[in-house]
């Protein structure tokens, strides 16, 4: 599962950095049969050592069948992807590629082994432009990244030089 932060609108423009942190470093919670492993930010009084410009958490959990969790970090957004098996949220059923939206209070029960995701953070003044895999905060910088992409502007990836995937057509 690849996931994408954007960054908050005051460090949008910052030069774009990758980190690898073992997952050993990463810290784990182990409690009545979850296992979570706290990837980014904070979450369940633990924190990661991944560097971060906004409050926000991704949490990679196992719950056993019949197992409970409750959401993190009250008083943020929080959603749930469910990567496999199946979880009940209040009255309604998630399955494996199910996404969804969680209430503060929401506690997630697993109707069978289930394996999820986390996400979430504090809510934006400003909800950013998201086209592609392009987000901004300006229709302007929208168009000139889309510009900028087109016209080959965004450095290859290391040791990929081959491929490039076109901007898809509106």
């Amino acid at each position: 599962l690849q996931a994408w932060v954007a960054l908050p609108e005051a460090q949008a423009e910052i030069a774009p950095r990758f980190e690898h942190v073992s997952k050993h470093s990463l810290p784990v919670m182990h409690y009545e049969g979850v296992h979570a492993r706290v990837i980014i930010g904070e979450a369940f009084g633990m924190a990661s050592p991944i560097l971060t410009y906004s409050p926000m958490f991704y949490v990679d959990a196992l719950i056993s069948g019949g197992c409970c969790l409750q959401r993190p970090a009250p008083g943020c957004e929080c959603a749930v992807y469910v990567v496999a098996g199946a979880v009940r949220v209040e009255d309604k059923t998630l399955s494996s590629g199910d996404f969804a939206l969680l209430a503060e209070e929401a506690v997630l029960t697993a109707t069978e082994n289930a394996r999820v995701v986390l996400l979430g953070g504090e809510a934006w003044p400003e909800v950013p432009l998201l086209e592609w895999n392009f987000v901004a905060f300006s229709r302007e910088r929208m168009e000139q990244a889309k510009a900028d992409w087109r016209s080959g502007k965004f450095p290859l990836i290391p040791g990929d030089q081959r491929e490039c995937i076109p901007l898809p057509e509106a």
